[in-house]
């Protein structure tokens, strides 16, 4: 599925936020208010949130009914609030905006998410309790998005192959199979991954894992979680972290910025949201959605994905950012600019 962007459509500012085990303790809404704060400066102006009438938000591994009417009721605005359920791409949430905003459905949206997960274990007794909303806010609207399918099958349910971990590793080892590896060559292939994954994270102030090339030298790769996985080659979600995005009209993002100069215009969007269960695949490591992914990148643009001046192969699991990289031709060229989801922080 592919979104034509028209020109006028822009990402007016776009924060991303960490907050260090020492910091002042907050919880999750606090979080994610504060990332939409970041981002309104970031677009020029905070005033831009008197016109945000839309707020998208990833739901987390948090239990909480309508955290964006939590995060539009902290902000004191009125807005209407989605929350998109777990398995669903997050570039959805992104299209969602684009295509809202240009539909003239939305003046402008916010899309924000966070994790709290990292103080929620170590300093719960600490936080604020997770605010209600009023009455009023009650009648506010509101919406929750299913995914359409399954990305199991009842079987995969009945075998008890129901762990995003479990799956990943049986399409890593699949893909050893294929390609004639060792046990030990196999292993290296990803540690070497991740290694560079973890030298790009080093020179991002807000890496979850600070001196992250360090830290797996002095503390290894961690227990086993599913091999050929360890600790440190999956995403990890328990952080303090927080992102949040404005999208709106070029025109409206004008009224409250000094200059369109760090406004982002999107060219095109393009996902592939077939399923097709894991036991179901005839071949477990391919991935025919990435491919098609390419050829609609090209048709769209005229251009291969990597002519493209920067990548971000952002994954929970190394083989999904390693499908991509070969699908996508990257070669040797870097598949990310900030370190990925094990040491960038997740999930």
């Amino acid at each position: 599925m592919e979104t034509n962007v028209q020109s006028n459509i822009v990402i007016a500012g776009t924060s991303h936020l960490t907050k260090r085990p020492h910091d002042m303790p907050c919880n999750v809404i606090e979080l994610m208010c504060e990332a939409t704060q970041k981002a309104a400066e970031d677009a020029g102006n905070d005033a831009i949130l008197s016109v945000v009438d839309q707020i998208i938000v990833p739901q987390g591994t948090w239990t909480i009914n309508n955290p964006g009417g939590l995060v539009a009721q902290h902000l004191g605005i009125a807005a209407k609030s989605i929350t998109y359920n777990v398995g669903i791409l997050q570039s959805s949430l992104i299209k969602r905006a684009i295509e809202d905003v240009n539909a003239a459905k939305s003046r402008c949206t916010l899309i924000v998410g966070g994790e709290a997960k990292d103080y929620e274990r170590n300093v719960s007794e600490s936080l604020h309790a997770i605010p209600t909303l009023s009455d009023s806010r009650r009648q506010e609207s509101s919406e929750f998005i299913q995914p359409a399918d399954l990305p199991i099958s009842r079987y995969e349910i009945d075998m008890g192959l129901i762990k995003a971990p479990e799956q990943y590793a049986l399409i890593e080892n699949a893909y050893a199979h294929a390609h004639k590896l060792t046990r030990e060559s196999h292993q290296e292939l990803i540690n070497n991954e991740w290694e560079e994954m973890a030298r790009i994270a080093d020179s991002i102030p807000s890496s979850w894992i600070q001196n992250a090339h360090n830290h797996l030298k002095k503390n290894g790769w961690g227990r086993t979680i599913a091999t050929p996985y360890m600790l440190h080659h999956v995403t990890q979600w328990n952080v303090n972290q927080a992102s949040a995005i404005l999208i709106t009209t070029q025109d409206v993002a004008e009224t409250y910025s000094n200059g369109s100069d760090g406004f982002i215009f999107p060219n095109a969007l393009i996902e592939s949201n077939a399923v097709i269960p894991l036991t179901e695949r005839s071949q477990l490591h391919h991935c025919n959605g990435l491919h098609h992914i390419k050829n609609e990148h090209v048709r769209l643009t005229g251009k291969n994905p990597s002519e493209s001046q920067f990548h971000e192969l952002y994954s929970c699991f190394p083989i999904a950012v390693r499908l991509q990289r070969e699908a996508f031709e990257l070669g040797k060229r870097p598949g990310t600019i900030t370190g990925g989801m094990t040491f960038a922080g997740g999930p």
